[in-house]
């Protein structure tokens, strides 16, 4: 029987390729229509073949959603390997079940959860992201931060939100996790301290990064601190009859007037003793520490001397996640009770 495998590509984007029976991970370089490609393509007499005429079907029912197909060459570390048909996602469902009632195949569906993420990234996509303002208001965040961050570090943020605090960012290098991850915990501020785990090579970058999105010297909220200083205070409200008596911070609202948004409260900006870097395995984080940093290779030596303790933070960031990817590692045993001990992890990769 011919074997056909269906692969997610992207977000709106999947791909169907012959395999052969014998290797299920080599694509077969064999027509669509069944017939064989020039031999320098790799195709082999032995390859199995699609029944006739499935180009066509996959052609009308891309041309049905408004979409055009693309048949193309797969390359794996830059050596041809093989042919597949590119397709829009909107007809996965359909062409699935065409491949599985006329193919005569077997066919290797796209993973549940797989098409569920990209479902929910797709829905995210068509949402759009939060403003800078709207994440001030709704997040807490601070102004001069939100402002700098780009509109998909800002869904990035969001995301996490939605999470409440415990998700996972797969960014592409370069393009600021540390910064939506600095953004994202500052929404918890108030079950600070948070716990850094990076290697030992970023240990002061992540020091660095906290000071300058989140320091109280930063010149990034210079405006807001100002304009908090110039903010007149609540006068209050004045009762006659009640011998002058004053009540501060009351305020009146206007029947029939819609209140303000209420603003979340914002992060109180660091001060460079509250971000503590550990050095060594002895070394203890000060009580006035709002963010401790520590890299992987001290987790061991704090476990065992109970700076490191289940319990001890609620909130964590994991830099560089997949050094946790061996469960059956001592770094990992050793660390994973204190972060599953945590209210809100955000791992990083």
């Amino acid at each position: 029987r011919r074997r056909l495998r269906l692969s997610l590509l992207s977000m709106t984007e999947f791909t169907v390729a012959a395999v052969s029976p014998q290797d299920p991970a080599s694509l077969v370089l064999r027509a669509w229509d069944g017939s064989l490609l020039p031999e320098n393509s790799g195709g082999g007499s032995s390859a199995p073949c699609l029944p006739p005429k499935i180009g066509a079907q996959i052609r009308r029912m891309a041309k049905a959603k408004g979409a055009r197909p693309r048949y193309e060459r797969y390359e794996d570390d830059g050596e041809p390997v093989g042919m597949r048909w590119r397709l829009p996602l909107s007809i996965y469902h359909d062409l699935r079940g065409y491949l599985c009632a006329a193919a005569d195949a077997d066919v290797e569906p796209i993973p549940r959860e797989v098409l569920r993420m990209a479902s929910l990234g797709c829905e995210r996509q068509a949402r759009g992201f939060p403003s800078a303002e709207e994440i001030c208001t709704k997040r807490g965040l601070r102004k001069g931060l939100a402002e700098a961050l780009a509109p998909f570090q800002r869904g990035g943020v969001e995301f996490v939100a939605e999470r409440k605090g415990s998700a996972l960012l797969a960014d592409e290098m370069g393009l600021g996790k540390t910064v939506q991850a600095i953004a994202s915990m500052s929404m918890y501020h108030e079950e600070w301290p948070v716990l850094v785990l990076t290697p030992s090579s970023t240990r002061f970058h992540w020091e660095h990064e906290f000071l300058h999105w989140l320091g109280a010297s930063s010149p990034i909220h210079a405006e807001e601190i100002r304009a908090e200083r110039k903010r007149p205070r609540a006068a209050g409200l004045s009762f006659p009859g009640m011998g002058g008596m004053r009540v501060p911070g009351m305020r009146v609202q206007r029947v029939g007037v819609p209140a303000a948004p209420v603003r979340e409260a914002a992060v109180r900006l660091l001060k460079k003793k509250e971000v503590h870097v550990l050095a060594n395995g002895r070394d203890v984080p000060p009580a006035e520490a709002r963010v401790v940093v520590c890299s992987y290779g001290l987790v061991p030596a704090l476990v065992k001397s109970g700076v490191l303790a289940p319990g001890k933070f609620r909130c964590a960031v994991v830099d560089e996640s997949h050094m946790l990817k061996n469960l059956n590692s001592r770094r990992t045993k050793t660390i994973l009770p204190v972060l599953r001990a945590t209210k809100r992890c955000l791992m990083m990769s």
